[in-house]
């Protein structure tokens, strides 16, 4: 998605209707922001809406659209930063790799 001179531009969403309409007007992916999504339900920023929740908005949003979606996780919602790779293992990037987490 990443070529030279054509910078992937990605627009953000915070919900499923926004991510619809983004991806029924040709956008390559979708991303989510961490305060655009917390302010949507009513959180502030800073990972104050839970982890399950933004996953939940996520889920709903990845089966709205068919284009690729990216996700801010903030801080990663722990610390070590994985915490959410352990909950959701088949997403970890290095899943497969024989790695543990």
């Amino acid at each position: 998605m990443h070529r030279q001179g054509d910078p992937l531009l990605l627009y953000n969403s915070w919900d499923t209707a926004v991510a619809k309409v983004l991806a029924e007007e040709g956008v390559p992916a979708v991303a989510t922001g961490s305060w655009a999504m917390a302010a949507a339900h009513g959180y502030e920023d800073g990972e104050s809406i839970t982890l399950d929740f933004v996953l939940r908005i996520v889920e709903r949003i990845c089966a709205t659209v068919s284009v690729p979606v990216s996700v801010d996780f903030e801080g990663g919602y722990a610390s070590p930063p994985c915490r959410a790779c352990r909950k959701h293992p088949q997403n970890h990037p290095r899943r497969g790799r024989g790695d543990q987490f």
